[in-house]
């Protein structure tokens, strides 16, 4: 039987026993739609076969937009405009006792998301792009 996508407008509550094609366990997980980073959705996939189904892309989640307020520190998690690390100025976030190897203060390096480009409903407005240790002697730098 060939796979392709159906969408289903389902919910946690509505998961399915087990995979229509196989019997299989099914899970939830994030989905990419057209290959692009920015263009996914979630779905039921199968453990055991390539059987999945994608939500509802027409279902409504909320209108895309930015949070002024927000930074997304990538691993490090989301954080406010308003901690003593933000610079928006310089378009850095310091996070003390935040590095990996030394456990000193890193610094990230922060890009500006225009309005036009928000894809979801409440994304943060400045994302990581690079980050290095202010310790001394320590090398750590992600590009």
């Amino acid at each position: 039987m060939s796979q392709s996508p159906t969408c289903s407008s389902q919910t946690e509550s509505d998961r399915p026993d087990e995979c229509p094609d196989c019997g299989g366990d099914v899970y939830r997980e994030p989905m990419c739609v057209h290959g692009g980073p920015n263009e996914t959705t979630s779905g039921w996939a199968c453990h055991d076969c390539s059987w999945y189904e994608l939500d509802d892309p027409d279902r409504p989640t909320g209108e895309p937009s930015l949070a002024e307020d927000r930074v997304d520190l990538g691993r490090f998690g989301t954080h406010s405009t308003e901690d003593e690390g933000f610079d928006g100025d310089r378009k850095r976030f310091r996070l003390e006792d935040g590095c990996p190897n030394c456990g000193d203060t890193l610094e990230f390096f922060l890009r500006v998301i225009p309005a036009s480009k928000a894809v979801k409903p409440n994304e943060p407005k400045y994302v990581a792009q690079a980050e290095q240790c202010l310790g001394s002697g320590c090398q750590h730098r992600v590009p």
